[in-house]
């Protein structure tokens, strides 16, 4: 609006029109109204001096015919000098340089005859017999057109014509002339401006209702239809121009309007599932710190383990001291034999410990599965948004190529959404593996587990058979010595157990290690996940700024 305001303060259209068509034609009134004058001026002195040559020709004539006579008697011819007055001649007649009839009359009224011609007239006329004409010449006080003409009579000059206009006569003459001549040049003018002005209407009143019509444009309706007419054939263009300006920014405004649409229904999917996603990360993230707190417990626990195996190996070595002790005296076999039941407690006590701590090791184990199975269930859920996130890239892909050059910036986003599913999905399929050999190593633990507490179970019932041996020991003291042979052979079955034991436990603490150091590439995978998704996040919310900037532009334009 400030711009029509200040387009109004300036020259319109019509004035220019109007100034374009009055200066040349006052141009041009002018000069030829100067050109005009100046001629017509010309023209009326030739026709005045013209005029009193014929006056003294005919005078010539007149006199010349009688000279004799009239010269003899001094006859005069006022009549015939007067008549000419009427014409605004004056009429004058020598004999030889001295005048001799006048129409001229002095203030008091006398004719000024008896006066003497000048020496230049009768120098050019009565010496050498030519006409003399003349203008600005002063006779009795005023100022005259004149022309002198010898008087020759059978070839001699004896006088001579004098035919005289006063100055003032033609000048009055050139100056009606010239009012006259102005008068119609402004009449001309005055029809011509009154053309030009309804010419300049006519041109001018399409311009400005298309100049309207683009203002109702700009101040965003482009549903309004408008009819204009002229019959110029450059303006009947401009009009069909600005229609067809109407409705390519109508159509414009429409598909621009949808793919803002469209981007924000996309952007508020994306924004969603970035949401999700995040929900789910942290969830992983949890578990996985759950999971690395329960493989960091496994190891202590296998720690532990591994300790009390050793410590029934050393048992199980002065189990071994002590039978061979028995086999070189019997004698001592019930003092041995009370010492025998207190380490048979103790390795008791010791199994009893080694069947919780193997317990807790295989509901560790399970816990661990049933983590894994959750982590599993989280990537499959990663996985299914990846495949969306990847699908959304493509449709957002597809749809900036539909806008062209506008859709630049948004084909960008698109292609990093895409770069960021598949990283997820990269990462997604990594934890998938990591879970896939935890569960693999889990699996072995539990067999490894299995194998524990069955050895445990049987030490129980071989130390259960000790501790009945040792009941027996009183009452069948005759079969000590086989049955030491009997112990003996079980504590070597022992020892052997307790190397395939330690051996196991060794390995169950280098994956309970290995679990940690697994979960720990994980957490540390999931975090990453964690701010791609935030950057998604924040790419999303950017994009849903712009989109909200494009509706707000867009959304000044009505239909």
């Amino acid at each position: 609006m400030n711009e029509s305001k200040q387009n109004g303060a300036k020259l319109s259209m019509q004035s220019m029109l109007i100034l374009f068509g009055m200066i040349p034609l006052v141009a041009t009134t002018l000069i030829v109204c100067i050109f005009a004058c100046l001629n017509l001026k010309k023209q009326l002195i030739t026709a005045t001096e013209e005029k009193l040559q014929i006056a003294c020709e005919d005078a010539n004539e007149y006199f010349g015919f009688d000279w004799e006579e009239w010269d003899s008697y001094g006859i005069t011819d006022e009549e015939y000098i007067d008549s000419l007055r009427n014409m605004n001649i004056e009429m004058t007649i020598f004999k030889g340089d001295t005048r001799f009839l006048s129409s001229i009359r002095d203030d008091k009224g006398e004719r000024i005859a008896g006066t003497k011609a000048g020496d230049a007239v009768i120098e050019e006329v009565l010496k050498k017999g030519n006409m003399y004409i003349a203008h600005n010449v002063v006779i009795n006080g005023e100022e005259y057109y004149v022309c002198y003409m010898p008087i020759v009579v059978d070839g001699e000059i004896v006088g001579m014509s004098f035919a005289g206009s006063k100055q003032q006569n033609v000048i009055a003459a050139v100056n009606a002339s010239i009012i006259t001549l102005a008068i119609m040049a402004t009449i001309i003018a005055v029809i011509f401006v009154v053309i030009i002005i309804l010419v300049a209407q006519v041109v001018k009143k399409p311009f400005k209702q298309v100049a309207d019509e683009l203002e109702i444009i700009a101040d965003g309706n482009i549903g309004h239809d408008f009819e204009i007419h002229s019959i110029i054939g450059e303006t009947i263009s401009i009009i069909n121009a600005a229609k067809q300006v109407q409705l390519n920014l109508r159509d414009i405004v429409n598909e621009t309007k949808s793919v803002a649409t469209d981007l924000t229904d996309n952007i508020k999917n994306v924004d969603e599932i970035s949401d999700n996603l995040s929900v789910s990360a942290e969830q992983i993230n949890t578990a996985m710190e759950e999971l690395s707190l329960a493989a960091t417990s496994m190891a202590d626990n296998v720690q532990n383990v591994n300790l009390d195996v050793l410590s029934m190996g050393d048992n199980i070595g002065i189990i071994s001291q002590n039978i061979e002790s028995l086999r070189d005296s019997s004698g001592m076999i019930s003092s041995v034999s009370d010492t025998a039941m207190k380490y048979m407690n103790e390795v008791m006590d010791s199994s009893t410990k080694s069947v919780g701590a193997a317990k807790n090791i295989s509901e560790q184990i399970n816990l661990t599965n049933g983590s894994i199975s959750k982590i599993n269930e989280t990537v499959k859920f990663i996985q299914s948004i990846a495949g969306q996130t990847q699908m959304l890239s493509l449709n957002a892909s597809i749809e900036a190529a539909r806008v062209g050059e506008a859709g630049k910036g948004f084909a960008v986003v698109a292609d990093n959404i895409r770069q960021l599913s598949e990283q997820s999905s990269e990462g997604a399929n990594a934890i998938k593996t990591l879970a896939a050999e935890i569960m693999e190593q889990s699996d072995k633990s539990v067999v490894l587990a299995d194998e524990i507490m069955e050895l445990i179970s049987k030490e129980q019932e071989k130390v259960n058979e000790t501790q009945e041996s040792f009941n027996e020991l009183n009452q069948q003291i005759e079969n000590s010595l086989s049955k030491i042979d009997e112990i003996a052979e079980k504590t070597v079955i022992l020892d052997e157990n307790k190397v395939s034991i330690t051996g196991s436990v060794q390995d169950l603490s280098a994956i309970s290690e290995e679990n940690a150091a697994n979960n720990e590439e994980v957490t540390a995978s999931v975090q990453t996940m964690v701010e791609n998704i935030q950057t998604v996040t924040d790419k999303t919310g950017e994009m849903n700024l712009k989109a909200q900037k494009l509706e707000d532009v867009i959304g000044k334009f009505r239909q």
